[in-house]
Parts: C-alpha cells; structure tokens; sequence
C-alpha cells in the first residue's frame, strides 16, 4: 500500500506534466485522503481550460 508522501509526490509529477500555469490550476483539485485531518478540501472547478478533458468530455 503507498504511503501519503507517495502518493503527493504522484501528484507533483501528474501536476508538473501540465503547463505551468495550467498545473497550478490542476493541484487544486487533487488532494491526497488522509483519515487524520476531517477537514480536506477539494476546490471546486468553475470554469474549464482549453485542451483540458472535462467530465462531459
């Protein structure tokens, strides 16, 4: 089973494949669970990017 740090580190390199400004954008919305903090959030999507897949594709 990964560790937490593995998978943020699976993060960074889904996020450093983007474009720069594009990935920044993008980490917002990828968090790792982590059963300790109750209190993580997601940021919500409110608007789409070009080139970027969405969930009506």
């Amino acid at each position: 089973m990964a560790t937490i740090e593995e998978r943020e580190n699976l993060i960074n390199e889904i996020v450093e494949a983007y474009p720069k400004k594009v990935g920044r954008e993008r980490g917002k919305h990828m968090i790792v669970r982590n059963p300790s903090d109750p209190e993580q959030r997601i940021e919500a999507d409110v608007f789409t990017i070009p080139g970027i897949m969405t969930n009506r594709g």
